[in-house]
């Protein structure tokens, strides 16, 4: 069992440290070319054979990335994120993408997506926007951390939008209600689906727009019982370190001053 991560932040000195070159013997060489940490147990699958640096940012991205990206998750995020790199193409460009802009960072070359590998790439992956696997979502939740880390460069508001879309289609879904869904879903889909809760609230927060979720109030009664006791699959510690009635306050915020902003416009606020 992966030891849990700690919940404290730890980004800006991680972030800006300086990586010496990874050696050869922390990482078990999978059959197929695929070499990822040790302490990860893979699935059995069908590995993609990998070139030399493909293999080198993969392992860059499980190592020195995955740990800032998801700084507060716990320590099951490292094995659902590997898995599901290898489930889609698009994941595995944005993985190379968000990896290359964090190493080329640390030895103090530019971090915007200037180098021609890294456009080509992200127009592929532009193009494969409306998510239709879970790895496709976790592309865009990659590529929403590649525009952010690259000062706020890139549409990664249309990456949110697409991830969002993709866990609200699947909460449809799969009725009678998005919190039976929560529960039932994979551990993968779990993570997507929190992952975007989280991410969509806070754009809300920055945007002053109304969440694309409802699903938070659902898992908080205004009574003060929360309805996640004794259901992990319902909290989101386990994903953002934050605990669940926090995530409802900041949704709540985010649609209240959505509401007040659009009565200011059509004059309609009782007091000025």
């Amino acid at each position: 069992m992966p030891l849990p991560r700690p919940h404290t932040s730890k980004l800006s000195s991680i972030y800006n440290a300086q990586w010496p070159d990874d050696g050869d013997d922390d990482y078990t060489v999978i059959p197929s070319g695929y070499r990822l940490p040790a302490s990860i147990n893979p699935v059995h699958q069908n590995w993609i054979d990998l070139n030399g640096y493909q293999n080198l940012l993969l392992q860059y991205y499980m190592k020195h990335v995955l740990p800032i990206q998801f700084s507060h998750a716990d320590g099951s995020v490292d094995t659902i994120v590997w898995n599901l790199i290898h489930s889609s193409e698009a994941a595995r460009e944005a993985v190379y993408l968000l990896a290359g802009l964090h190493r080329r960072s640390t030895q103090g070359g530019s971090i915007g997506y200037s180098a021609p590998e890294d456009h080509d790439a992200y127009k592929r992956i532009q193009r494969a926007r409306e998510p239709v696997t879970e790895g496709d979502a976790l592309a865009s939740l990659c590529m929403i951390s590649y525009c952010l880390f690259s000062g706020g460069q890139g549409q990664w508001r249309a990456f949110l939008d697409s991830a969002c879309r993709f866990s609200l289609a699947y909460l449809e879904r799969n009725s009678p209600s998005p919190v039976s869904a929560l529960i039932s879903c994979t551990d993968s889909m779990r993570f997507i689906i929190k992952t975007s809760m989280w991410l969509d609230i806070l754009a809300s927060v920055t945007l002053i727009r109304r969440p694309m979720f409802e699903v938070p109030r659902l898992l908080y009664d205004p009574s003060g019982t929360a309805l996640i006791d004794d259901k992990p699959e319902l909290s989101m510690m386990s994903v953002m370190g934050c605990e669940t009635r926090n995530v409802v306050a900041l949704a709540e915020a985010a649609d209240l001053a959505c509401w007040k902003e659009g009565l200011g416009r059509t004059g309609g606020l009782s007091v000025p």
